[in-house]
């Protein structure tokens, strides 16, 4: 006879016997038994975001690939005015209508660059022929002198990008109604709904508020002084996908909690005028001539985008810089792919070697598949609040001088993913953390960011917990702990040294997403009170599509049980049953969302 066992049993047994095997689930982020993502949060609202929007077309799309309409071989001497010649012309030619010109194809060989390549037209890819050694078989550049303008690059992708995102379209600026919106949400409601449509690109501005100032401990800046209002403003740039009466949903997440009574925050249009898209940059080598040692008198940047939108890096090496080999500002779904940044020239001091770096206004940038060396910051965000959405992920840091990080001032939602960290000369390979007087008040670097299965070798991972958010770090490193310079919370951390049952984070939400669609936000600000001398739960419905929400209770905080469900668009729950703890999500046709805080 054969006995027939239920499906969920045979998942079980899947699950617990990989977890014998020493893989780990995630308490706070996992799989269910039906291969939907489960995302829990804290007390205060705390959560893992979604990471999978970030790089070219939201990660929706692959790197494409164009036709060829322009060939160059190499000439001894100046190779610049003749590379720079030929963009130019097809900068003036139309686009087609996939928004694309064509590719520029470089033979191999050797290039000498004397001043910056710089393509300011959408719609073009330089391409070469490898990115190896043998100039024989590869495209090789060489970038020669000092005097590359002020962006100091060999290859510069510049659009507008001179006042970041303030570019706003008069009259369309409106209020954020929704009192809280929390980290990971998608959706909230606005003063002025009419002068909007789906499609839209818009920005949204949380001010840096002497209120927010205080309830963020001043920055965390030690014996510097305190932010100063102004000083570390939000900006996340963002398209609309629908709107519902007064009710906005975006295409990607806030990684930061908005909340009204710290930060009234702003929407507004955004003037696209002069942003480029669909420029890549592809196949060759970036070798910058120098004197070796700490010589600082040669080229600061390999690659540089700058004023850009749906724009890629693909197997490139950048070697010998001072400054950076890639680097983004006025940036959003930028991809870096397997591209290398090596042995920088300089003093190994501030302002150098942030190898694969983010500047202000990067949102949603991708570096995936890459390798560094001799970095003092390997992979960082120099960006501060209007740096967000950042993934580093499946890349290699050899010889870390100090740590990969966010590097100052509030940077959200990044993710550090499979990456592997070799020789580190001073012990910390990676840090979100709190970095207090250095710098000039540099404070809380990072929040709302993750360490995900991260590997150390000789060396330590620092996760502390900033006021009013949190860091993670799932299974990573052998050494994790909040020992950093500057003594705070530890942050969030769990699975130290195991295999996390989900090895990707990033790929794991890109399926689901792609799979499913985007779910429900979480009701936000879940509290308990007394109404009439009863007990109710009461939230923000903030979810767009929700079709219900379900309500459960827990007398540990670990094992919970559905208590009730409600109809789409409540806000309370009259307590029948009495528990310890209560938490709340939506659910609709595509699933459900993350769940609500916590109350106890």
């Amino acid at each position: 006879m054969v006995r027939r066992y239920p499906v969920l049993f045979f998942l079980f047994l899947l699950l617990t016997g990989l977890q014998g095997r020493g893989q780990y689930r995630s308490k706070i982020i996992h799989h269910d038994p039906r291969g939907r993502l489960v995302y829990l949060s804290d007390h205060s609202g705390n959560r893992i975001p979604d990471f999978s929007q970030a790089g070219y077309l939201r990660g929706d799309s692959a790197i494409p690939r164009i036709p060829v309409v322009a060939k160059i071989k190499p000439v001894p001497g100046n190779n610049s005015i003749r590379i720079q010649k030929v963009l130019d012309s097809l900068a003036a030619l139309p686009a087609d209508a996939k928004g694309f010109r064509g590719m520029v194809l470089l033979f191999p060989g050797r290039y000498d660059i004397y001043e910056p390549i710089k393509i300011s037209a959408s719609g073009i890819v330089l391409q070469g022929a490898g990115d190896g050694q043998d100039e024989t078989r590869n495209t090789v550049l060489i970038g020669k002198g000092k005097d590359f303008g002020s962006a100091g690059t060999v290859v510069l992708v510049a659009g507008n990008a001179a006042s970041g995102w303030k570019d706003e379209i008069d009259g369309t600026r409106t209020r954020i109604s929704s009192e809280f919106i929390p980290v990971g949400s998608r959706t909230f409601r606005i003063d002025h709904p009419k002068a909007y449509r789906p499609g839209d690109e818009i920005v949204i501005f949380h001010p840096c508020t002497q209120k927010w100032i205080d309830f963020v401990d001043g920055g965390g800046t030690d014996t510097d002084p305190s932010w100063m209002p102004g000083e570390v403003d939000v900006f996340y740039k963002r398209q609309i996908i629908a709107i519902k009466g007064n009710q906005v949903t975006i295409d990607i997440p806030v990684y930061n909690h908005l909340d009204k009574g710290l930060s009234q925050s702003f929407v507004y249009k955004y003037n696209p005028k002069g942003i480029l898209r669909n420029v890549g940059v592809e196949n060759m080598r970036i070798d910058i001539a120098n004197k070796g040692g700490e010589d600082e008198e040669h080229t600061n940047y390999g690659v540089f985008f700058s004023g850009v939108q749906d724009c890629w890096a693909k197997k490139v090496s950048a070697l010998h810089f001072v400054r950076a080999g890639f680097i983004t500002t006025t940036a959003d779904r930028v991809t870096i792919d397997s591209c290398q940044a090596l042995e920088p020239v300089s003093k190994i001091i501030g302002e150098r070697r942030y190898n694969f770096c983010v500047a202000e206004y990067s949102n949603n940038i991708l570096f995936s598949n890459c390798r560094s060396t001799e970095a003092r910051h390997s992979f960082v965000s120099n960006g501060c609040g209007s740096a967000s959405g950042i993934v580093f992920m499946n890349s290699t840091a050899d010889i870390n001088h100090t740590a990969s990080e966010s590097h100052r001032m509030w940077s959200q939602g990044m993710l550090f993913e499979n990456i592997k960290f070799t020789d580190n000369r001073k012990g910390t390979a990676l840090a979100l953390y709190n970095r207090g007087s250095f710098g000039v008040g540099h404070g809380w670097s990072a929040v709302h960011s993750v360490a995900w299965n991260c590997r150390v070798l000789k060396g330590r991972i620092v996760i502390q917990k900033p006021p009013g958010g949190q860091n993670y770090a799932i299974c990573s490193g052998d050494t994790v702990n909040s020992r950093g310079p500057f003594v705070q919370p530890e942050g969030y951390i769990e699975g130290t040294g195991k295999t996390p049952l989900i090895s990707s984070l990033f790929d794991a939400q890109l399926k689901e997403r792609q799979g499913y669609g985007i779910m429900p936000d979480a009701p936000a600000r879940l509290k308990l009170v007394m109404k009439n001398s009863r007990k109710m739960l009461i939230w923000d419905d903030i979810a767009a599509d929700e079709e219900s929400y379900v309500i459960e209770g827990s007398e540990d905080g670990v094992k919970f049980h559905v208590l009730g469900g409600l109809k789409a668009d409540s806000t309370f729950y009259p307590i029948v049953r009495n528990s310890r703890y209560y938490r709340a999500y939506a659910l609709s046709s595509k699933g459900r969302s993350a769940y609500s805080n916590v109350v106890e």
